[in-house]
């Protein structure tokens, strides 16, 4: 299993390009482009054209891993505003527990044939709650960048075209020649909602019900 989120910042170290419409989930959806093409299965909370499921919760997505058969399935999760649905302030503590224990769960799934990849994009990653944040394997912050002149771009709403240059957060500062990725946001773009509002919940359970999916107070599986 691997977990990528896509940030703006850290926190609120000094950026260059602004945090905000600066090519967060244009990205995702461009990795997830990639992974599309090579037959996963793409959900998304928002719409995308080559999504399996998409406009479906985060929520809803776990229930379907935990009640579907997952051998040989390979699956992507694309969670955009990822920090609306478990911030570091006020997030319940049932909540991050079925999180927490849903992500240490779902590197199980599948047995040896069977795979997920778990994304999500938010503006500042320490935003998200720290037990979610310990299961993140690479943190990418993508920057914008005028096509026609490479100058990288600080308007939210530019009209000129742009790409999107991703880099991982241990490559800051950034270095123009080294990204991880490249992609056209005018291409990309076409393929999901960029203004879309999305409205995703994680229904809350109770003490009992944790208890009854086998997760402790720590938020571990129970043996």
């Amino acid at each position: 299993m691997a977990v990528q989120i896509f940030i703006g910042c850290i926190d609120e170290e000094i950026r260059h390009t602004s945090i905000v419409r600066n090519g967060k989930t244009c990205a995702m959806t461009g990795f997830s482009y990639l992974d599309y093409k090579k037959g996963w299965e793409i959900w998304t909370n928002y719409a995308c054209s080559f999504a399996k499921f998409q406009n479906i919760g985060f929520q809803a997505m776990i229930d379907k891993i935990r009640n579907e058969d997952m051998t040989h399935r390979h699956v992507v999760m694309n969670i955009t505003e990822l920090g609306d649905i478990l911030d570091s302030v006020g997030s319940k503590t049932a909540e991050v527990l079925f999180c927490n224990a849903f992500l240490r769960q779902i590197g199980k799934i599948g047995d040896s044939t069977g795979e997920i990849i778990f994304r999500g994009d938010l503006q500042r990653y320490n935003d998200l709650h720290k037990r979610f944040r310990i299961h993140t394997t690479e943190v990418l912050v993508p920057t914008k960048f005028h096509i026609d002149d490479n100058t990288q771009c600080n308007g939210n709403k530019c009209p000129r075209p742009h790409k999107i240059k991703v880099y991982l957060y241990s490559q800051y500062p950034i270095y123009e020649d080294k990204p991880l990725k490249i992609f056209n946001a005018t291409k990309i773009g076409k393929m999901y909602n960029t203004y879309q509002v999305t409205y995703d919940h994680l229904k809350i359970p109770s003490r009992k019900e944790l208890e009854k999916l086998g997760i402790d107070e720590k938020g571990d599986a129970l043996k």
